[in-house]
């Protein structure tokens, strides 16, 4: 038999002999079930809340006979861990795992048989909430008006995002979020509320974490979610991002929280990252990562390819690798492809070209973008005045300062309809 949750709210619920017991109140399931099948129901008595085996329960249309005896009922716990399906889930906030979006869940679509309850989906639109106000009348009303049937996501699709008694209390299945990519999880993110984003990092790997961090568009977001992050796990999620995107974060926090989350980092980390908070970051230096590929002119290619592929993890774009000299000027630049193509013995300083079209820290950062046009650069070398390489600017960094200077942002473009 299939029915609806909202439907059995305040129902009468007997015992096997007849006698009124108590008003149904609510049904859980454990947290991080796979399986969705109710495992107790929650009963309002002249006691209090009680709690018995959902498998117990036979629904009809009349009422409820709860078969487990009154005496071994159990006095709820709303410490245990279990989801409750109306206080958790019904009127809040969950994740359509399979449209990467949060919905708001209206009711939730059960399914009775044999003495099980189990949970098939969460219906969401105006159908299943003009159900819920005014019965299946009001229901067909909407069906007819807006032709719109009944729009439900099947459970196993949907992950809930937590209680109104404390954020993601609920064991929730992150594995499957984490498969998102963290442009998805940023969006996610926008929607929750304040607890829920701190939780929601905290159940990703530190890579993913900064990834999602550095893909949210809103600064002020951004540095509000690092502030309410403990300072050891923002440290840890701070070192995993590029120096660039770091240096721009934290620049966005009071001194204090920022010195605090670089004294957690590791030393050439922190290091990094407070030369690049010294420039001013509309300008070349302040766009720049450190993390780039350099080498002597005096190494042959099979070394090359050996130091940079021990290397190439650590650095955010490997398709141009630069010759600097002993001092670390900077020489020349040869791309990868380059690289392969030439023979092995061949010495880096026969295969570079030179000299190098570069900028300079000082530059701003839309002389730095134009330039990059001009030549259809992916990454752009930046040098001091006397040329010694100190970093590069990324494409991805470019494609920004053009949208800004367009009057918009990626977030706009990308903006969901309501």
């Amino acid at each position: 038999m299939r029915l609806y949750l909202s439907s059995l709210q305040g129902r009468r619920v007997m015992d096997a002999k007849g006698d009124k017991l108590a008003r149904f109140v609510d049904l859980t399931i454990p947290t991080g079930q796979a399986t969705a099948e109710a495992k107790h129901v929650i009963l309002r008595t002249q006691e209090g809340l009680r709690r018995a085996d959902a498998h117990r329960l036979v629904i009809g249309q009349e009422g409820m006979i709860c078969e487990q005896p009154y005496d071994s009922w159990e006095a709820f716990d709303d410490t245990q861990a279990e989801v409750r399906l109306i206080e958790d889930v019904m009127d809040k906030q969950v994740v359509d795992i399979g449209n990467r979006k949060i919905i708001r869940v209206n009711d939730i679509v059960l399914d009775y048989t044999a003495a099980r309850v189990l949970i098939r989906a969460v219906c969401v639109g105006p159908t299943s909430f003009l159900r819920r106000l005014g019965g299946e009348r009001l229901a067909g009303v909407s069906r007819s008006l807006l032709k719109n049937r009944e729009t439900t996501i099947d459970w196993h699709h949907v992950m809930p995002l937590g209680s109104v008694h404390s954020a993601l209390r609920l064991a929730v299945p992150w594995d499957k979020a984490a498969a998102f990519h963290p442009a998805d999880l940023a969006m996610l993110m926008e929607d929750l509320d304040s607890q829920e984003q701190i939780a929601m990092l905290s159940n990703l790997d530190l890579e993913k974490a900064a990834d999602t961090l550095a893909s949210i568009e809103e600064d002020q977001l951004r540095a509000a979610i690092l502030r309410r992050l403990a300072p050891e796990k923002a440290s840890d999620i701070v070192e995993e991002m590029s120096p660039d995107d770091a240096a721009d974060f934290l620049a966005d926090l009071p001194a204090p929280d920022a010195d605090a989350i670089l004294d957690g980092m590791e030393k050439p980390s922190s290091e990094s990252v407070r030369r690049l908070m010294e420039y001013d970051e509309r300008t070349a230096g302040g766009i720049m990562t450190t993390e780039f590929v350099a080498l002597p002119p005096d190494i042959a290619v099979d070394e090359a390819i050996k130091r940079i592929r021990a290397i190439a993890e650590e650095a955010e774009a490997i398709y141009y690798i630069y010759v600097v000299d002993a001092e670390n000027h900077l020489a020349g630049v040869f791309s990868l492809r380059e690289l392969i193509v030439s023979k092995s013995k061949d010495l880096l300083g026969s295969i570079m070209t030179e000299p190098v079209i570069h900028a300079e820290t000082e530059w701003s950062d839309h002389e730095c973008a134009d330039l990059m046009a001009r030549y259809d650069f992916i990454s752009l070398p930046v040098t001091d005045a006397d040329e010694h390489l100190l970093g590069i600017i990324t494409i991805d960094d470019v494609i920004d300062l053009v949208m800004e200077r367009g009057g918009w942002r990626r977030r706009a473009q990308r903006r969901r309809p309501a």
